[in-house]
């Protein structure tokens, strides 16, 4: 019976103590339940096909590790691993303030998964967790960085590379193209749009780092930064040459079908150039297991550990507070049309109400104008957040419209539209649009969205206007000065006044 006792005994104390530390993930994953529509959205969607590449080959990169392993976990007994108990609470707050105030949700998802492979970290040893810090970041990067960084680092790198072609171009004596013009070769391959700006070699070379460094076991130290840092500067020096090169065979050689020729092989060779001196590189630096990280003891639980990530989620999970983004509640605006100009009002559908509802507009109305000699759709979106405007182009991709040629028009000298031709099945059409505060007009997209970081943000109409056929800059001044004042007009009226 003595030994029945005691065998029992222990048995009972563990028990409680296992439930409790489970309790972390169960937390973990329920404060962030809105995260996990976005991930299903993200990873099942055809327009994110090459994130899901991404992902297929670090979820298969587990697997091979494993298999290497004969299919042995590496997870341990709860450890007592401040590093992956800070990541897990840092990002848990982060989170919080994300929801409230930014309501991005690739930043709410990456500090989702941050913040996992953080509470992976109490089941593994400090050693394992800090060689698989690599894999994590890769897995967390497969989430779809792209647009953002072309919105806010796209265009000065374009403006840059366009800058350095136009400097050499005088350095080597060669009637040299301005800046402008460099930037508005639209027809011509080498024309700098947002694709070759050269965010997407930065970003996928990135994921060629952590990738590599993962399998190298390489640590993330300050020399790693250094090549990562050296690696970013070859990427954007590749993209100039191949920029370069193709401006001195299309415009000063005259040889366009040639440019064209070596267009894409000009940047596939510059991608895999600086992933080779990059792995050359990382190699040299030296493997993690002959310089770095020496395998450490697993820590003995610590029941105040426990008792501080218990008490900082459950914390989180009494403050959070996401954004609201129901919208759609102010009164519609009045617009006043131009009287040459017919207006018919055309309501939204119901799937197009709840977008714009769930993203914060205060109003969206829909009008078919007319006049007679043009006919066109117009869309205007008013709203305080940025998450109600977006690039009109995306919609005509998602109605199965291709886009070509988009060019900014500059109608005056402070009014700048974007112009996006747009081909469907029965015949080509031409679209404008531009976003309008109560004191500025813009065609730029990421000026809209950096004025939402103001503590007190402007009030944005967008303006979208597609018509029933391709037209020029002169034909439609008009109108479009028109409605830029009609919206001005309206702006102006529904300020509040003070006494």
């Amino acid at each position: 019976m003595l030994n029945r006792v005691e065998y029992s005994f222990p048995m009972q104390v563990v028990r409680p103590h296992l439930s409790i530390r489970l309790l972390i993930p169960l937390l973990w994953f329920g404060l962030h339940w809105r995260v996990y529509h976005y991930l299903v959205t993200i990873f099942s969607l055809g327009d994110f096909r090459a994130n899901q590449i991404i992902l297929i080959i670090g979820v298969g990169l587990i697997l091979w590790k494993l298999k290497e392993n004969r299919w042995q976990l590496p997870f341990t007994h709860f450890t007592n691993s401040i590093p992956a108990a800070s990541l897990v609470l840092g990002c848990a707050f982060a989170y919080l303030a994300a929801e409230r105030w930014l309501a991005i949700n690739v930043i709410s998802a990456s500090l989702f998964g941050l913040g996992t492979y953080g509470i992976l970290g109490l089941w593994l040893s400090p050693t394992r967790w800090r060689a698989g810090l690599p894999l994590a970041l890769l897995l967390v990067l497969t989430l779809p960085f792209g647009d953002h960084l072309q919105t806010f680092l796209g265009y000065p790198l374009r403006i840059f590379t366009a800058q350095l072609v136009q400097t050499s171009l005088q350095f080597l004596h060669i009637p040299s193209l301005t800046t402008e013009t460099i930037l508005r070769l639209e027809n011509g391959v080498a024309q700098i749009d947002i694709p070759c700006s050269g965010i997407k070699s930065l970003w996928t070379g990135l994921l060629f780092l952590l990738g590599v460094s993962w399998l190298e076991r390489a640590p993330l130290n300050l020399r790693w930064l250094g090549i990562a840092l050296v690696s970013a500067a070859l990427f954007v020096m590749a993209n100039f040459l191949r920029v370069l090169l193709l401006v001195l065979m299309g415009q000063w050689a005259n040889q366009p079908h040639l440019a064209d020729l070596v267009h894409a092989p000009l940047g596939l060779a510059g991608f895999a150039g600086v992933c080779l001196t990059a792995l050359v590189l990382l190699r040299w630096a030296g493997k993690l297991e002959s310089h770095t990280y020496p395998a450490t003891p697993v820590p003995a639980p610590s029941r105040p550990l426990t008792a501080l990530l218990l008490i900082g989620l459950l914390v989180c999970l009494a403050l959070y507070q996401p954004a609201q983004r129901t919208g759609l509640t102010a009164s519609a605006p009045h617009w006043q049309f131009p009287p040459n100009w017919q207006a018919q009002a055309q309501p939204l559908t119901a799937a197009e109400t709840f977008w714009l509802s769930q993203d914060g507009a205060d109003s969206a109305q829909r009008y078919h104008l007319t006049s007679a000699t043009l006919s066109a759709d117009t869309l205007f979106i008013t709203s305080h957040t940025w998450r109600a405007h977006h690039s009109p182009q995306r919609c005509f991709e998602v109605q199965g419209y291709t886009v070509g040629e988009m060019t900014t028009w500059l109608i005056q000298p402070d009014f700048a539209v974007q112009y996006v031709s747009v081909e469907t099945p029965a015949q080509p059409l031409s679209a404008i649009y531009w976003f309008q505060s109560d004191t500025r007009t813009t065609a730029d997209y990421a000026t809209r969205l950096w004025d939402d970081v103001r503590l007190r943000p402007n009030r944005w109409t967008l303006v979208a206007v597609l018509f029933d056929r391709t037209i020029t800059p002169d034909e439609t001044a008009s109108l479009l000065l028109d409605l830029r004042a009609m919206v001005a007009q309206t702006h102006a009226m529904s300020q509040p006044t003070v006494e």
